[in-house]
């Protein structure tokens, strides 16, 4: 148990009704205004943590296969995977996504979720179920292809110039909206 006084984050003294945690990420001793547990990690983050983990999984695209048109695989991790006894496919999907973010991986591909249901107790229409969700998918970091990145460096070359004719008052505002409008597409 850490030792701390005070929140590291909010500095309100720790004591019979403000408790303890302990980030699982940053290890900061914090208290529960300054942190929450994750339902798809099953663990307690300080506020920071959960914000800058959020984004990141959040960036993270998702692919039903490996065709991934206009990006190429840079770099491939092995197939992770994970099971949720839960009413929400959501769980399994956010834990593998936390998985692949540690992993350094900006998608996901070839994911599946399958879900199974099994009896817990009880008979015929009073059966109780419960339901286990499969998340499975292999992460991978990606990036353009080269043609798509070279058509982008293009473009922004083609903005540069635009702009600087605008500066020099070659062309007026209303030209310089409508060739970027065109060159943007």
């Amino acid at each position: 148990m850490s030792k701390a006084d005070i929140c590291f984050f909010c500095k309100k003294k720790f004591g019979v009704l403000r408790w303890r945690h302990t980030c699982t990420e940053c290890g900061q001793t914090v208290c529960a205004d300054c942190s929450s547990v994750k339902d798809y990690l099953d663990r307690r983050l300080c506020t920071y943590c959960s914000e800058s983990i959020a984004e990141g999984m959040a960036s993270i695209k998702t692919f039903k296969s490996d065709n991934i048109a206009g990006y190429s695989i840079s770099e491939s991790f092995e197939k992770i995977s994970s099971a949720t006894w839960r009413q929400d496919k959501q769980a399994s999907l956010d834990n593998i996504k936390y998985q692949a973010y540690k992993l350094g991986a900006n998608a996901l591909v070839s994911l599946e979720i399958k879900d199974k249901r099994k009896k817990r107790h009880g008979r015929g229409d009073e059966a109780d179920f419960i339901y286990q969700y499969l998340a499975t998918a292999r992460p991978v970091k990606m990036g353009k292809t080269n043609d798509q990145a070279s058509a982008e460096t293009s473009i922004a070359g083609e903005l540069e110039k635009l702009a600087a004719l605008k500066e020099k008052g070659i062309i007026t505002e209303e030209e310089f909206k409508t060739a970027k409008k065109k060159l943007l597409g």
